[in-house]
């Protein structure tokens, strides 16, 4: 850690008067983690020769480095105790070198500021191969941060049926900061004695005590139980009666309920015409400003599709702006590629497309990058071959994000022209304000583990992935990105990219 961040993480944790928001940029930024040390408190016991405390040595050459349990029930854990009390942000899993069947499908983690009180903060699993795995945990419960002193890890499966369960190593990092520490341990300390009260006084008012009993007690507390409002019509309704209660119940704001109500899905079929034909394989984005729904391309079947459409919601109906985008100047027919949309300009951006295996012989498999201008109904093309130009292969079932003048591409299988194993592409960057003379990529992250830079060696491995979803904060300015597959592996993980 340099000592500018070091020196600014000083003042941040000395501060008296942070609140939660500094906290949390404390937590989103890993520079300002610490590890934290710990000791083993309990256990549900270990198998001979396996003890708890071997996971606090990171050895993925010795296979008894690690603790395995004395049997494969769901009663089994690890109870770590930190030295110190901290916020914890992250939890990493070592491995052995090797496939090993006792490594972990499926776990829980519980952190608290004691053995009586941990709030579950992860359910995830392992992947049985030989690379450490960093996940990041929960670090709030009923919006207030959790001051913890001990973890507690569940395991509830093995990759191996009926094996016992096994723990390599375990790696815990987050906020150590006396100060932060002590208001995170306060406003803890008042939320759970507010929530007592809580408790009690609900309990105190469903049952035959007097009303003056439940309102001295509230009074004393400062805790309310709902809207004063809500509990006037509940004291009329107990005292007078249901009838007598109507008109306060027609006197409330219309906004009072709005924090309970019920949703539900209602879907209705658009039976104007004209409208898309049966297709899969194409993509939709959504225009805010314009409040048009955009769709193009797609397979139907039997061909590739090459037309754009955009549907208004309000008046219900489709409208088709090309029937073919080429003639336009737009992408030819494709599927399997992705849209991304600057609301802001009015730009939609295009790129990938799949190519079936026995047709990539026969033709050019250059990325193509293009960007169509709603308002002037126009396209252009920023980029013939992307990967020419410092960019990605060609890549089908990737994720793409417009924000702040840069183009986000993560993932997705590369199109190669004789693959003997599947190929995944990392997280790119394209600066789009360079875009009238080119396009100029840079790649943020490769798939490789080994090519990472030396800053980002020690972040959480992002295992490139088809099939996930990814979103933009622009509060936090994160890339959140979830679940995904890769190979046989079906990806249950996010992760945020700073």
């Amino acid at each position: 850690m340099s000592d500018a961040v070091s020196e600014g993480l000083s003042e941040g944790l000395n501060d008296q008067t942070m609140d939660g928001s500094s906290i949390d940029v404390l937590l989103n930024d890993r520079r300002h983690l610490s590890k934290l040390t710990y000791s083993i408190h309990s256990s549900s016991g270990h198998s001979a020769g396996y003890s708890p405390d071997r996971i606090l040595v990171n050895d993925p050459e010795d296979q008894a480095s690690r603790w395995s349990s004395p049997a494969n029930d769901q009663h089994q854990y690890l109870m770590l105790e930190l030295d110190h009390p901290a916020i914890v942000s992250t939890v990493t899993f070592g491995k052995f070198n090797k496939l090993h069947v006792c490594n972990l499908k499926e776990f829980q983690i519980f952190v608290g500021p004691s053995e009586e009180c941990l709030v579950e903060c992860l359910h995830t699993g392992l992947r049985n191969d030989t690379e450490p795995e960093t996940f990041t945990v929960k670090t709030m419960h009923n919006q207030h941060f959790i001051p913890c002193k001990y973890v507690k890890i569940v395991p509830l499966a093995s990759h191996g049926s009926n094996f016992n369960f096994s723990i390599w190593y375990v790696e815990l990092k987050g906020l150590n900061g006396s100060d932060v520490l002590a208001q995170v341990a306060t406003k803890w300390a008042q939320m759970m004695e507010r929530e007592a009260w809580r408790v009690c006084l609900d309990f105190i008012r469903r049952n035959p005590l007097s009303a003056s009993c439940f309102e001295q007690l509230s009074q004393i507390s400062g805790v309310q139980v709902e809207d004063p409002r809500l509990a006037e019509i509940y004291k009329t309704i107990v005292d007078k009666g249901p009838l007598q209660a109507e008109p306060l119940i027609d006197a409330l704001p219309s906004g009072l309920f709005n924090n309970h109500k019920q949703y539900s899905v209602e879907w209705t079929r658009i039976q104007s015409k004209p409208w898309p034909c049966k297709r899969g394989g194409h993509q939709m984005v959504y225009d805010p400003c314009s409040q048009l729904l955009w769709l193009f391309g797609g397979w139907d079947g039997q061909r590739e599709l090459g037309d754009l459409w955009s549907f208004n919601p309000h008046t219900k109906k489709w409208k088709c702006v090309q029937e073919d985008a080429r003639q336009y100047g737009g992408p030819s027919a494709r599927s399997c590629h992705k849209l991304a949309v600057d609301p802001s300009l009015g730009l939609i951006y295009v790129m990938g497309r799949f190519v079936e295996p026995d047709q990539r012989a026969h033709q050019p498999l250059n990325s193509e990058l293009f960007v169509y201008d709603t308002r002037q109904n126009k396209w252009t093309c920023l980029s013939e071959d992307t990967a020419q130009d410092g960019g990605p292969l060609l890549l089908y079932d990737h994720q793409m994000i417009v924000e702040s003048n840069r183009l986000w591409v993560y993932g997705g299988k590369v199109v190669a022209a004789n693959p003997s194993e599947p190929v995944y592409s990392g997280l790119w960057a394209c600066d789009l304000a360079t875009s009238g003379t080119g396009c100029k990529w840079t790649l943020i992250r490769p798939d490789d583990p080994s090519l990472l830079s030396e800053d980002l060696k020690m972040t959480p491995v992002m295992r490139s992935r088809i099939g996930h979803c990814m979103v933009y904060d622009h509060i936090y300015k994160q890339l959140h990105i979830l679940h995904g597959q890769r190979m046989k592996d079906y990806l249950r993980y996010y992760y945020f990219v700073f």
